[in-house]
């Protein structure tokens, strides 16, 4: 089933409106489209940057001996991570690369 659509009036100056144009061509797209995709990005990053701002809050709140327990947690996961790759690869050496 189509998803339920709004159609909105947006008034921008003609050269944002010309560049729009050249772009909706060079792409083979449709205004609708490339606006719909750009607002799409926006609002992605909105929230990327509200949840990178709500880590960074957090982190600030923790005593060093918690930054360092989570800092070496990253690490043994980020090897673990790494001697899985090497399994799934059928890497046969003896020592790992990393």
């Amino acid at each position: 089933m189509p998803s339920a659509v709004s159609k909105i009036t947006v008034t921008i100056p003609k050269e944002l409106t010309h560049t729009l144009n050249e772009e909706v061509q060079q792409m083979n797209t449709t205004r609708s489209q490339l606006v719909k995709e750009a607002i799409e990005q926006y609002l992605k990053q909105k929230r990327k940057q509200a949840i990178d701002e709500e880590l960074r809050r957090g982190y600030l709140t923790m005593t060093e001996d918690e930054r360092n327990f989570h800092i070496q947690i990253s690490e043994e996961g980020t090897l673990t991570a790494n001697e899985a790759l090497c399994t799934t690869l059928g890497s046969e050496e003896e020592e790992p690369w990393w």
